[in-house]
């Protein structure tokens, strides 16, 4: 075959097979690195006219290299060799131009990389580059073959590398990273380029200084990559911290609005104190005593040196009051100057909830005293509580938290659903699995109503997701020492539509609660809302229960773009398949050569699932940024 090409290409021929086998490399990687995105019509096609293209343009690059010797027709030669795959690129794959020119520079990285690699491997090994090409020459074999021998290798590196780059190729989120992409993509060519003429037209003068040259090469394409990387991560770091902005801007509006609040409320009960006075003939003493103390408690002038701490005080202090606490607070508002105005109130609040709430179980009401005090020692906080006495030490992060209803810290999400009248869509069990697996939390599925119907249906789609599930029945007490065991020593969440008898279970687990049980319409096939907000209640065994309002109450707020980002992973039947797709950002509803879609043909995923996932996917996927809302 090299004598076939020798005698074709006359004097051009060794500068057009060495550029003809740099060419099939840099084609190959940027090919490889189309796998996966979106093709134009007619890719085969494309593809084909492309190559016959740039095999013209190597033809003309050896004109160029032969004729003219020097190092600036090299140089010229190398960059536009460089650059050759782009308009390949433009012409063959349907997508944005920040990702096409990521998907070009990503691919000439690799290939430089690939590439560097070889000859530093066979110095390393004791060969010179420039009289084998074999990592390991062997006596009698043909040029054809040691060629062979030498792309095998070299697409091998690539394919690894390949396999390497494309788990964090995503597209850009934001305009910010499309610029900075594109400015490394021209980087990428002029450095690499020019660092390529430069390297191949002294080869020959000095083999170390050419491996130098390759292995500078190498860590500059490295650093091209990883700072691709950075961009994107950087990327997804401000998309997550717009939304996070966008929703401490919520509570800074309804914190200044309640601060207005108090101040209207506080100016007008100092002015009806004053006004007592024209009273006096029409009312008691007693009664105008009872009427000062109670404009005292809405006209206490709280003065800490820090507003948010006032407002928080001076909302717990009317519960406080509502309820015969007692509430002290000695505190240097100043102290707390390094922190934001949301964190105070948000602090303060939670810290004044949870010592009310421990100071509730006190049997003594004259030890229901919360004493809090607040002193210049950095950021610690201690609160003491008469007969009670606790001491916030630490604040841990959470383990996870759902916004509405405000519950967090849980071990387990306990769903609750019925195959007889209310009948569960088991999409509104797929979409709370979902969730609950994005906020790490476990699942326990509860098909209630089994003396109605016993759900074989509903219990093959989980069974066969590899979910957990058992079924129960409040009122013949199938299942109910199941669930007692599967809730032992932890704190679980009760969830569903309304009418599935989340309370009749509360009720079959300790009679003792007495929760009210709704009834169910016969002509809705519905139940209505009997948990109206959030309540906690304790089994023995440390077993703790959240009960919460229905499913339309629970995950409205969820649905946001932490879950569209990880959508397909949040349904865990799915992760065996998911890396097997064929094209990279699969999103597994309709691409051909989806392993998730196989499997759903196959029997081996849930039809119902996979129904589930479509629905979610088509609510989620016009989901922006807050920015751009």
């Amino acid at each position: 075959m090299a004598e076939w090409v020798y005698s074709l290409a006359g004097d051009y021929a060794y500068q057009f097979v060495i550029l003809l086998a740099n060419e099939l490399q840099f084609l190959a990687v940027a090919l490889l690195f189309c796998w996966g995105r979106k093709h134009r019509k007619f890719f085969g096609l494309r593809v084909l006219f492309g190559t016959v293209v740039l095999l013209g343009l190597t033809w003309v690059g050896a004109c160029v290299r032969t004729i003219w010797t020097g190092l600036m027709p090299r140089l010229l030669v190398t960059v536009l060799q460089y650059s050759s795959t782009l308009p390949l690129l433009f012409l063959c794959l349907e997508e944005p131009t920040d990702m096409v020119l990521k998907t070009w520079c990503s691919s000439v990285a690799v290939k430089e990389i690939g590439g560097s690699i070889y000859p530093v491997l066979q110095f390393i090994l004791g060969y010179n580059s420039h009289e084998t090409m074999q990592l390991f020459p062997v006596e009698g074999l043909s040029t054809d073959l040691q060629w062979l021998i030498y792309y095998a290798v070299h697409f091998l590196i690539y394919y690894l590398l390949w396999r390497i780059v494309r788990k964090s190729f995503k597209e850009p989120v934001d305009a910010q990273a499309r610029r900075y992409g594109m400015l490394l993509s021209l980087a990428a060519l002029l450095i690499l380029g020019i660092l390529g003429g430069i390297t191949s037209h002294y080869r020959d003068e000095s083999t170390v200084l050419y491996i130098c040259a390759r292995m500078f090469s190498l860590l500059i394409a490295v650093f091209i990559l990883m700072t691709y990387s950075g961009i994107e991560f950087r990327s997804r770091s401000r998309q997550e911290m717009a939304a996070m902005e966008h929703i401490l801007s919520e509570e800074r509006k309804q914190y200044a609005q309640m601060k207005e609040n108090i101040d209207i409320i506080n100016m007008h009960c100092h002015d009806l104190k004053h006004q007592l006075a024209e009273f006096s003939g029409k009312l008691t003493d007693q009664e105008i005593v009872q009427l000062q103390e109670a404009m005292d408690i809405y006209d206490s002038n709280i003065r800490t040196g820090c507003e948010a701490l006032d407002v928080a005080l001076y909302v717990n202090q009317l519960a406080c009051q509502k309820e015969g606490i007692q509430l002290s607070c000695l505190a240097d508002g100043k102290a707390l100057s390094f922190m934001r105005t949301r964190h105070v109130y948000a602090l303060f609040s939670n810290i004044l909830r949870n010592a009310m709430e421990a100071v509730r179980k006190l049997e003594d009401p004259d030890q229901r005293i919360i004493s809090m005090h607040v002193e210049d020692c950095g950021d610690r906080v201690e609160i003491s509580v008469a007969g009670a006495a606790c001491k916030v030490d630490a604040i841990e992060p959470r383990r996870n938290v759902f916004s509405r209803p405000a519950v967090a810290n849980i071990d387990q999400l306990v769903i609750v659903a019925s195959n007889a009248i209310p009948q569960t869509d088991p999409y509104l069990i797929d979409r709370m699995t979902a969730i609950a697996a994005l906020k790490g939390c476990e699942v326990l599925i509860c098909i209630n109503k089994s003396d109605l119907d016993h759900a074989v249906e509903l219990c093959a789609i989980y069974e066969k997701a590899g979910l957990p599930f058992l079924l129960t029945s409040a009122e013949t007490g199938e299942g109910i020492a199941e669930l007692r065991e599967r809730i032992s020593g932890k704190l679980s969440a009760f969830t569903g539509n309304s009418g599935v008898g989340k309370s009749s279970l509360l009720n079959a687990l300790d009679p003792r609660f007495s929760v009210q049980v709704g009834e169910v319409s016969q002509a809705l096939g519905r139940g209505r809302h009997t948990t109206r907000h959030v309540e906690l209640y304790t089994l023995s065994g440390g077993a703790e229960i959240i009960d919460t309002p229905g499913f339309s109450s629970f995950d409205t707020d969820e649905l946001g773009l932490a879950l569209k980002e990880r959508l397909p992973e949040t349904f865990l039947d799915f992760a065996p398949y998911l890396d097997g797709c064929r094209f990279v950002g699969c999103s597994h509803t309709k691409e051909r050569g989806c392993a998730v879609l196989e499997a759903v043909r196959a029997g081996k995923l849930s039809a119902s699932r996979h129904a589930s996932y479509l629905r979610l996917y088509n609510e989620l996927k016009d989901l922006r940024e807050w920015s751009s809302k």
